[in-house]
């Protein structure tokens, strides 16, 4: 069982989800912890999918906004855009306050509304097809004139389904025909529970988070390499065996030197040998082996250009220190962001 834990400002709600049966519920104890930010300082966006790739497409929007707290995913012809401002926090990630609201609403309905009424604001979320569709933040508190808050909000909450949310959802209530119930938090804890089914409740919403590779997988990438260079001198072995001619030798160094861009072509069957034989292992699955073994070590993304492979992740200094990254930059949690550089 896994635990995340959604908090949103003083209020907090944990899940315990299985994902083999794919079942949750609301527990007490604590687990992974998703921040809410609120939708005062933040941007949510859902446009038509733009022609340019998702990372052109980034960098666009980095460069409009002026900070690197950009997000977007690409689903079917549209894509999901967030960004938001500095917040401080004490979470290991992140959730947008209307993501977190448009998920909660989707347990219960497909189109609708979800209204969270805070002190400082109120804020309106209506999902089409389970997926958020649109949204507005009126900066006043619904507790103190509910009817001018919905009338700035331009939202027609008539007869769809309503869900009210918030310390504030009781001023709206007599405005509210249709409302739904949650059987699964009070209605203040509603924007916490959005944040801790953040990884529960799937929506292609963005995550302003890197990817983790778990061991097992740096393991098969270790193997894959191993792999690759077998196959490559069985294919040498054979055109070895078989012929003999100056032609096949020449395409038998053109294939090491792409592979070996910086070494000289010799005696190619030998060099290929010497490289894969359990003596002289190859460099890169040599320092993905030791990586793997790493306990404690996150790794959070693989960068390959062709040169070299650049592994990025975090972990205890004394543990980090002893991998010789190339870089390293020290965070709130006493660990070591770093990376390793393998040519």
């Amino acid at each position: 069982m896994i635990v995340y834990t959604g908090v949103d400002g003083a209020y907090s709600v944990s899940v315990s989800y299985n994902p083999l049966s794919r079942r949750w519920k609301v527990v007490g104890r604590r687990g992974r912890t998703v921040c809410s930010i609120p939708s005062r300082l933040c941007l949510v966006k859902v446009e038509k999918k733009p022609v340019e790739k998702r990372a052109d497409f980034l960098k666009g929007l980095k460069e409009l906004y002026g900070t690197d707290k950009v997000d977007a995913v690409f689903y079917g012809d549209r894509v999901f855009v967030g960004v938001y401002r500095d917040y401080q926090h004490a979470c290991q990630e992140v959730d947008l306050e209307p993501f977190a609201l448009a998920r909660v609403l989707s347990l219960f309905t497909d189109e609708g509304f979800i209204v969270n009424a805070q002190t400082d604001r109120t804020t309106f979320v209506y999902i089409e097809g389970g997926l958020i569709s649109s949204y507005r933040v009126v900066l006043r508190s619904a507790g103190e004139d509910p009817q001018e808050v919905l009338r700035l909000s331009g939202m027609e909450l008539s007869e769809r389904p309503v869900l009210l949310a918030g310390t504030h959802h009781r001023a709206l209530m007599p405005h509210v025909h249709n409302r739904i119930e949650n059987p699964y938090c009070a209605p203040e804890l509603t924007c916490a529970l959005g944040c801790a089914l953040k990884h529960v409740v799937k929506k292609p919403y963005p995550s302003f988070k890197k990817r983790e590779v778990s061991p097992e997988e740096l393991r098969r990438l270790s193997a894959v390499g191993l792999t690759s260079m077998g196959f490559l001198l069985f294919a040498l072995l054979s055109v070895k065996s078989l012929y003999n001619t100056d032609r096949l030798r020449e395409s038998a160094r053109g294939e090491f030197k792409k592979v070996f861009p910086n070494l000289p072509s010799v005696s190619v069957y030998e060099q290929v040998r010497g490289r894969v034989s359990t003596g002289e292992r190859f460099e890169l699955t040599k320092r993905l082996s030791a990586l793997s073994s790493w306990e404690g070590l996150t790794l959070y993304s693989f960068e390959w250009d062709g040169r070299e492979l650049r592994i990025r992740g975090e972990g205890p200094p004394e543990k980090v220190k002893g991998l010789k990254p190339s870089s390293m930059k020290t965070t709130d949690r006493n660990t070591l962001e770093f990376e390793v550089i393998i040519r």
